[in-house]
């Protein structure tokens, strides 16, 4: 049974997702079809155009007034994907506010549906997804994939523990490494703290801001997506926009130590990668990350959730680590993780016949 994909993102760890995804997946002759927005940040690089469809979304205000004609168009496009794809195991690989159409589109024609559910409710201080959206789509799927023990319980809840199957994240795999332009190491010492991600309240910046430590060895580069409200301090650098994945590549080749400051995570998927190059790993002790980090001791470092004391001790901890030994026991060829990933999301549904 082949698999086919749906996200209609446009960008992020779930564009990521289904790109890696598709890419290895062809590769491994796992996936057959791909169905995306057709403004996904990353749709150049999906090859074999014979195999993409896309739609277009109404991503933002402007588009509001377009909403009923896209919305006959991706009705449209959605059936004929469901009849192209009818055969196929259909992942839909991250919930997006415009996929519950199609997702009952699909379902009319085919109902070997997966749902992979990365949150089964919004981060503290975002709006989406909705635990509401997250139990539609689950209700709809006839397999539900979760990524963390916490988001495993809270579905359990909910729905029959047949019918969820729980998967370590995968490794994404990076374009080549890009210097980004505000960087200069020749002005940066080692060694590098880094933080990488799009600046939500609930990923701990003002903590890690607060617990840096001037008379620390090196530098602490954050770098990501956001509004940024707060004072950067001496021997730290900011880089405030959207990261290319070369980018995101060089930062983690660069970096000594890579820290994870949450105050509520399900997963990262930043996690792997670091984790693959053998990075020491500063994270806080929330379920989903202690699940990503089991077998990783000697080079994570868990701090609470909430308070900075155990973050700035964890800093001045890190430097006692060594992070010269390369790569990690994760190392596997490119994309092997991937292709894992997806066979063991197949294997399961053929297991779960009876759900």
């Amino acid at each position: 049974m082949k698999i086919s994909l749906v996200y209609f993102g446009k960008q992020g760890g779930g564009a990521l997702l289904t790109e890696n995804a598709f890419r290895f997946g062809r590769k491994a002759e796992l996936v057959n079809r791909v169905f995306l927005s057709k403004q996904n940040e990353l749709l150049s690089k999906f090859q074999d155009l014979s195999r993409i469809s896309t739609v277009q979304i109404a991503h933002n205000l402007r588009s509001i007034g377009l909403v009923p004609f896209l919305f006959l168009i991706q009705v449209y496009k959605s059936l004929r994907w469901a009849l192209k794809t009818r055969e196929d195991l259909i992942i839909f690989v991250m919930p997006s506010p415009f996929d519950l159409v199609t997702m009952l589109i699909i379902k009319r024609v085919n109902s070997k549906i997966v749902f992979v559910c990365h949150e089964a409710s919004a981060h503290q201080g975002e709006r989406w997804p909705t635990k509401r959206a997250v139990n539609i789509r689950a209700r709809l799927a006839r397999l539900i994939i979760t990524l963390s023990p916490g988001e495993t319980l809270e579905l359990s809840k909910s729905f029959p523990p047949r019918k969820i199957h729980e998967l370590r994240h995968p490794i994404f795999s990076l374009t080549k490494a890009e210097q980004s332009p505000e960087l200069n190491f020749g002005d940066l010492k080692s060694p590098l703290f880094i933080f990488i991600g799009r600046f939500k309240h609930y990923k701990g910046i003002g903590r890690l801001i607060s617990a840096w430590d001037e008379t620390l060895e090196g530098n602490l580069i954050i770098a990501g997506d956001g509004r940024f409200e707060y004072k950067l301090p001496k021997k730290a650098l900011l880089i405030n926009r959207w990261l290319s994945e070369g980018e995101i590549e060089y930062l983690m080749e660069k970096a000594d130590v890579v820290v994870f400051p949450y105050t509520s995570a399900s997963q990262s998927g930043l996690i792997p990668v670091a984790r693959s190059k053998g990075k020491v790993i500063i994270a806080s002790r929330l379920t989903g990350f202690v699940e990503q980090l089991a077998g990783y001791s000697n080079k994570t470092i868990w701090i609470d959730s909430q308070d900075t004391v155990s973050l700035r001790r964890a800093l001045e901890d890190s430097l006692k680590i060594s992070s010269s030994s390369g790569n990690s026991q994760e190392k596997e060829h490119e994309g092997g993780s991937m292709v894992a990933f997806l066979d063991s999301i197949r294997e399961t549904w053929e297991s779960k016949q009876t759900i």
